[in-house]
């Protein structure tokens, strides 16, 4: 189940459906993580679950809820990986039946330093047992440039990295 946990993100991409979202909908956060996970011990089924948004780690007591729906429930998370919650959410969070983090790599929000940082979060989490995967979302903009930026990648240890496709208009 693909599961849009919330709409807020900590990036503004001009080429995001959610562009410019400034307040998160009112729906979220209104239930629990331990409601939540009752809900889907209800139906008596496993769910894999597929967590993206916006940001879903910016998702109030996201570490509590991944904590509580992983034992019975296969997890996936799409995530830009920048954010203050990371390292929380990798003293907080085992990596048992989390099946990928996707980090959603945006190179043109991030300078030198901050992609330093995206790249240090990633290692974290490696060190942790995470298994992640970088998809290196890409823009027009960006056609010239993905070649060389994935080898950085590649030279800073970022084993997997994908060019998604590009889909919408440019001008």
């Amino acid at each position: 189940m693909i599961w849009h946990l919330n709409e807020l993100c900590n990036f503004s991409c001009s080429y995001c459906h959610f562009e410019n979202i400034k307040q998160e909908h009112p729906a979220v956060g209104r239930l629990s993580p331990q409601e939540i996970k009752d809900a889907f011990d209800h139906t008596g089924r496993k769910w894999h679950l597929f967590l993206t948004g916006g940001e879903p780690m910016l998702y109030p007591n996201f570490n509590e809820l991944v904590s509580l729906l992983k034992p019975n429930n296969p997890i996936q998370i799409s995530t830009n990986l920048y954010h203050k919650n990371v390292k929380q959410f990798a003293q907080e969070v085992t990596p048992e039946n989390i099946i990928t983090i996707n980090v959603s790599l945006h190179i043109m929000h991030h300078n030198n330093r901050s992609l330093e940082k995206l790249i240090d979060n990633y290692h974290l989490l490696r060190e942790k047992g995470f298994d992640i995967i970088m998809s290196y979302v890409t823009h027009p903009k960006l056609f010239s440039r993905i070649e060389n930026d994935i080898d950085l990648l590649h030279k800073e240890g970022v084993e997997h990295v994908f060019p998604l496709t590009y889909f919408g208009e440019y001008n």
